[in-house]
C-alpha cells in the first residue's frame, strides 16, 4: 500500500490532448455529428443505412386471415358435432386440436412479426383455448387426472 496518490489533472490532461487528436473529434467551430449516426468519411459516400422494411399490406392481410381462420376454429370446438371419448372419433377430435394449435402458432408469429396488436392477442387467445383443449384429452388418458380414461372404446 505504499501507491504514490495519481495527478488526476496530468491524466485528464492527457485523456484530452489524445480526444483532440482524433479523427472522430469535432473540429473547432463546426457541430459534433449526433451517436449512432455514421460518420462520414472525406472523399466517400457518406453510408446511409437502409430504411426499415415496413410490413406490406399483403402480409398484413395474410397475418389476419390466419387470426381469423384460428379464431373460427377455435369457436367450433365446442360445437363439435361427432363423439369423442374414444376410438376414431377421439383421434379425429385431438388431430383437430393439434391443428389448431399449430395455426395458433403460425398466426401469433405472423402478427408479431407484422406489428398487429390486436390480431395477435386473438391468436394467442386460440393458441392458449387449443393448449387448454389439448390437455383435456391428454391429462386424463395419462394418469394425471382423478379420473382415467382410455385412448380406445
Amino acid at each position: 500500500m505504499n501507491e504514490k496518490p495519481r495527478d488526476w489533472d496530468r491524466e485528464l490532461a492527457e485523456i484530452d490532448k489524445v480526444i483532440a487528436r482524433s479523427p472522430d473529434a469535432p473540429a473547432p467551430g463546426r457541430p459534433a455529428i449526433p451517436a449512432g449516426r455514421p460518420v462520414p468519411v472525406p472523399g466517400s459516400a457518406p453510408a446511409i443505412p437502409p430504411p426499415a422494411a415496413l410490413p406490406s399490406r399483403r402480409g398484413r392481410a395474410g397475418a389476419w386471415v390466419l387470426t381469423l381462420l384460428a379464431v373460427a376454429l377455435a369457436a367450433v370446438f365446442p360445437f363439435w358435432p361427432y363423439l369423442h371419448q374414444c376410438g376414431f372419433g377421439l383421434i379425429g377430435y385431438a388431430a383437430s386440436v393439434g391443428i389448431l394449435v399449430l395455426l395458433g402458432i403460425w398466426a401469433a408469429v405472423a402478427t408479431w412479426r407484422h406489428r398487429l396488436g390486436l390480431a395477435h392477442f386473438l391468436s394467442l387467445l386460440t393458441l392458449l383455448w387449443g393448449l387448454g383443449l389439448a390437455a383435456m384429452i391428454l391429462l386424463p388418458r395419462l394418469g394425471y387426472a382423478r379420473e382415467a380414461l382410455t385412448w380406445d372404446c
